[in-house]
Order: structure tokens, then C-alpha cells, then sequence
């Protein structure tokens, strides 16, 4: 069977962008990238026709706009991950325009999306906010013809072609087990959520939830708190559940990690906590003895795979199975830092 373009690329160890060149006779490449690139054709049995599909459709211009929630530690690596892919994807002719809100507030989101699909671009990735106004959007998208995928935090109802990101139940339950264990499987622990406006929040509190009632019963949840992924509600609001003296444990399902630890240190509480994400705050707080688990859900990777998928898709039409294309989870643990 004939290799693709991107196939070739993989095998010479070079760009598609290389390969173009060494098929055009174009200048930039040395001879022994040409003599080694030139091989891999010859040998690949390349159809000519096909050649020409794949050529005109990898390099044909395209722009895809990322739009990302508020910038916290956990959404600045994603946005790495994004430019990375972008920076990729230049020398293929397409460009990547990285957009971010003010507000977790949907009507900010879905005006934004508005504004995007305004400018007609080939395709659109969006840390979604699980509301009728963002869907109304995307089903503006799908009705233009425009490919979304989702990442980070995903939407139901709509004709999304793929969500990247954790598996957030699985993640959860694991968050659930690490803390239930830390406190000796039973006592009385705090969730502190980010904006259930994001349905990545609501999952991880569900399947938290699930996951002590089947597996640890006398494990209780006596707090809940929306600390909004900012700092000051998370030291306000630790504060306040730290009230009860009989607290154990508190889960924290996004940022604002280093406000609650500090908070609890403060007021001199043995209190085990478990987060996600492996950012330079949260390493710290483990190497400081100040949280016990962090489950991180692989950042950057989400960023650049959501870019990748859906140049994929422009080029190729091709998508992950059942839609979904999911990171690593990892947990990390004093021990495990270098």
C-alpha cells in the first residue's frame, strides 16, 4: 500500500515541509537529507496522483483560532502546548491564532465564538464552559461548516468532532482512593471545586463522590466550596472549612492549590490534600511537604494534541476513536520528583 506524505516524513525523519522541497526540486535542503528522503520515496512506492492530493491538501493555507479560558499555571502550560503545535504547523501553511477570555463567564465565551466564526476560519478548538450560549455558538459552527474540538473541559449536545483531554472520572476516583488512603479511610473531607461551569469540575466532583461511597463509606464529605480558580476565594474559602477541627482531607479539582495549602500550614492543621496538575507551584508544595498527591493530567499535551487533531482533521478527516483522544494520568509524589 502507498505511504502518505506524512508517512515519508516520519520515516526520513524530516518535516512534511522537507519533503515538498525534495519533490519540487526546491532549494534548503542538504544532499544528504535529499539522498535520504529521495530513498524512502523510491522505496514507498509512492503514487504520483496521490502524491498530488496529499501535497495540495497538507500545504493548502488554513487558520485555526484557539479559544482558552482565563490563564491560571494549569492553562499557561496548555497554551505552551498550543504554540508548540503552531509553531509546528507554520511551515505547513497554517496559522494559529491563540485567543483568551477575561472571565469564566459563558457569555464572554460564546460571544468570543461569535466573533471567531465571524472571521471564517478552518477550524476552531475551545476549552468549552458547558452552557446553552456556548452551544447555540458551536451550532453556529457546525451550520458553517466550521470543525470543533474541545479540550480541557468538554460540552454535551453538540457536533464537536473530538474531545482532548483527561479521562476525568478515572482521574477523580484516583483522587478519591489517594485521599480516602491518606486518612486512614475514614474522617470527614472538603471539596473545593473550580466553576461548575466547566464540566470537567462537575465530573471530578461526581465521580469523587461516587468513588467514597462504593469504595470508602466511612470517608464523609462535609464541605464544599467554589473557590472560582482564584487565589484569594481559595485562601477565603479554606479558612472557612478548616472550621471544622475534625477535617482530615481536602480535594482541590483545579487552581488555587497554593492559597489552600497556605491557609492550612498557617493554621497549623495536619490536613492531607490532593490536587491536580504538575505545575512549578505545585512541585514546590510537594517538595514542601504542604500537599501529598498531585495527579497531573498531562498540560501541554492537551494544548498541542488539540492543534494536532484538528489539522488532522482539515487534511486528513480523520479523528480519534469515539471522538475522544485522552491524556495521561500521572501521579506524582514527593519520591517521584528528580
Amino acid at each position: 500500500m502507498p505511504f502518505t506524505i506524512r508517512q515519508i516524513a516520519e520515516i526520513a525523519g524530516v518535516s512534511r515541509g522537507t519533503v515538498d522541497k525534495v519533490l519540487h526540486g526546491r532549494e534548503g535542503v542538504s544532499d544528504e537529507v535529499r539522498a535520504r528522503v529521495e530513498e524512502v520515496i523510491r522505496k514507498a512506492d509512492y503514487v504520483p496522483n496521490r502524491l498530488a492530493t496529499e501535497l495540495s491538501q497538507s500545504m493548502k493555507e488554513r487558520r485555526i483560532a484557539i479559544l482558552m479560558t482565563p490563564l491560571n499555571p494549569f492553562a499557561e502550560k496548555v497554551r505552551e502546548g498550543a504554540l508548540a503545535a503552531a509553531k509546528e504547523l507554520r511551515e505547513l501553511n497554517c496559522s494559529v491564532d491563540v485567543l483568551i477570555m477575561r472571565e469564566f463567564r459563558e457569555d464572554e465565551q460564546a460571544e468570543s465564538l461569535h466573533q471567531i466564526i465571524d472571521t471564517h476560519p478552518d477550524g476552531i478548538a475551545v476549552m468549552a464552559l458547558d452552557g446553552n450560549l456556548t452551544r447555540e455558538a458551536l451550532r453556529r459552527a457546525e451550520e458553517e461548516h466550521i470543525p470543533v474540538v474541545t479540550f480541557v473541559s468538554d460540552i454535551a449536545d453538540t457536533a464537536r468532532i473530538c474531545f482532548v483531554g483527561q479521562d476525568i472520572p478515572r482521574g477523580a476516583r484516583t483522587a478519591a482512593e489517594l485521599l480516602a488512603r491518606a486518612v486512614g479511610q475514614k474522617g470527614r473531607v472538603a471539596i473545593l471545586h473550580g466553576p461548575i461551569s466547566m464540566s470537567a469540575h462537575r465530573q471530578r466532583i461526581e465521580s469523587f463522590e461516587n468513588e467514597l461511597s462504593e469504595g470508602f463509606p466511612q470517608v464523609q464529605v462535609s464541605g464544599f466550596a467554589d473557590i472560582h480558580d482564584d487565589d484569594e476565594t481559595a485562601y477565603r474559602e479554606t479558612g472557612l472549612v478548616l472550621e471544622d477541627r475534625k477535617l482530615a482531607g481536602i480535594y482541590v479539582t483545579g487552581a488555587g492549590v497554593g492559597a489552600v495549602a497556605r491557609a492550612v500550614k498557617e493554621q497549623g492543621r495536619n490536613v492531607r490534600i490532593v490536587c491536580f496538575d504538575l505545575t512549578r507551584e505545585t512541585e514546590r508544595l510537594l517538595r514542601e511537604d504542604e500537599v501529598d498527591f498531585v495527579i497531573d493530567q498531562g498540560a501541554f499535551g492537551q494544548g498541542r494534541e488539540a492543534v494536532r487533531l484538528l489539522w488532522n482533521y482539515l487534511v486528513h478527516k480523520t479523528v480519534p476513536k469515539e471522538g475522544r483522544f485522552y491524556t495521561d494520568t500521572t501521579i506524582y509524589v514527593k519520591a517521584l520528583l528528580k
